[in-house]
Order: C-alpha cells, then sequence, then structure tokens
C-alpha cells in the first residue's frame, strides 16, 4: 500500500485532520499504477490522491457538524474539541485547498468531477429517508470520479476500460458504505443515523450476503480490466481486514 508516502505528502497544515486508512487515495495509487504505461505511479496520480484524502477529511469535519457527532474513529471528534465554528473554517480551508492544488492538474474533466463529489456530497446530506440514495451521493460517486480522474490522468482512451472503472468505484463505494454502517451499526443506532442494517430490520445476516455479493460484483468488474489483479488483491484483503 501506498499509505505512508501519502501521508508524507499531505501538507503540515491539514495532516492532523487526516487521520484513517486512506482507502481513496491508496484506491486512486493502484488504479494509476495499473494503467500507467510503465507500471509506475505518475507524480500527478500521487498528487491527486493526496488531495482526494484531504478532500474526504474535510467532508468529515463538515459531517461531525452537521451530525453533531462527538466521536470520530474512536477519539474527540475536531468539533467537539475546537468547535462549530472552527471545524467548519478548516474544513472550508482544505476544500479550497484542494481546489487550488487540482487546478494546477489543468485538466477541465477532473475539476467537473471534483464538483460533482462536492454537489452529490451536499445532494446525500440533504436526503434523510432515502438511504440508498444518501449512500450514492455521499460514498458511491465519490469513488466513481475519483478514479474516472485517474482516467484523464492517465490519458485513457479506451471508453469500456474507463466506463468500467467508473462503474467498479460507484460498485465499491456501496460496498464500502455498507460495510461501514455494519461496523457502526449500534453507534448508528443510538444516533437516529441512516444505516443498512436498519433498513435490513436489524438482520445483519442479511447485511452480510448484501456485502458479499457487492464485492463479488466488483470483482467482476474488475476482471474485464486488463492488468487489474493489484487492485483485486488490495480490496479483498482490505475485506479481510475489516471483518478479521
Amino acid at each position: 500500500m501506498y499509505t505512508n508516502k501519502i501521508k508524507s505528502l499531505i501538507t503540515k497544515d491539514f495532516k492532523h485532520y487526516c487521520k484513517g486508512k486512506l482507502i481513496r487515495s491508496n484506491l486512486i495509487c493502484h488504479t494509476g499504477k495499473s494503467i500507467n504505461s510503465e507500471n509506475v505511479i505518475s507524480k500527478d496520480v500521487l498528487k491527486f490522491a493526496v488531495q482526494m484524502e484531504i478532500l474526504h477529511n474535510a467532508t468529515l469535519l463538515h459531517d461531525d457538524v452537521l451530525d453533531d457527532e462527538e466521536i470520530r474513529r474512536g477519539n474527540d471528534s475536531f468539533n467537539k474539541i475546537l468547535g462549530n465554528k472552527k471545524s467548519i473554517l478548516i474544513g472550508d480551508c482544505m476544500l479550497a485547498n484542494v481546489s487550488f492544488e487540482v487546478a494546477q492538474l489543468e485538466k477541465n474533466e477532473i475539476m467537473k468531477n471534483v464538483a460533482n463529489i462536492l454537489k452529490c456530497f451536499g445532494k446525500g446530506e440533504l436526503e434523510q429517508e432515502n438511504y440508498f440514495y444518501k449512500a450514492a451521493n455521499k460514498t458511491a460517486f465519490f469513488f466513481a470520479y475519483i478514479l474516472d480522474s485517474v482516467m484523464v490522468l492517465e490519458n485513457v482512451s479506451d471508453p469500456h476500460i474507463r466506463r468500467s472503472f467508473f462503474e467498479f468505484g460507484k460498485t465499491y463505494g456501496m460496498y464500502f458504505q455498507y460495510v461501514d454502517d455494519y461496523l457502526d451499526y449500534q453507534k448508528d443506532q443510538e444516533n437516529d443515523t441512516l444505516n443498512i442494517v436498519s433498513q435490513m430490520n436489524g438482520d445483519k445476516s442479511k447485511v452480510l450476503i448484501l456485502i458479499s455479493y457487492t464485492l463479488v460484483k466488483c470483482l467482476k468488474i474488475l476482471n474485464t480490466i486488463p492488468k487489474s489483479q493489484p487492485i483485486i488483491d488490495y480490496i479483498t484483503t482490505l475485506h479481510e481486514e475489516f471483518f478479521s
């Protein structure tokens, strides 16, 4: 994985706010390397991965304020530590910095993708009843648009490969949301938050079946894409870690 390399490139102003497994940025790097003609991660792909990690964490700062969340990844959330106003402003600064850095890549399609990510995030956050609409907009399309941006950076012209990666990203985003919900079910239930387990009337066995089905769907898509084995290895290893 590329976790240490990604962390080393996050600017010191934002490093404190970027925690977690860096799944989105690692997936960007694996994808970029798999389709690169020389099988390397280009500087632009790595830069984009870093910026998407910062963007993701900026949305979490806003998320915790909107949800009155006091715990994030087992620790006090930043809005609890700093207050809502500072959390929002820090998130805004992170998003502005991401916009600036991504603009330096000089790829209009990528700027449009980033704008779509933020638009979908807002649409998803406004939805409080339709679980699948919310999950698709806040998580699935995030993965889809970042992988499509990797296609742009690597000048992929094959429409099948580009469509396949977009579909894989969207499907993997739903898989990831299901897993996250499954692991956070008790906390979400206490906070009355939309959760896939609640959608299944608390039947965790059904959710596990859905998770497995969605992962298999991801693997089927990847198996139609040349040189995708490292991505397959990465997501299957993560799956094992989630449930170990």
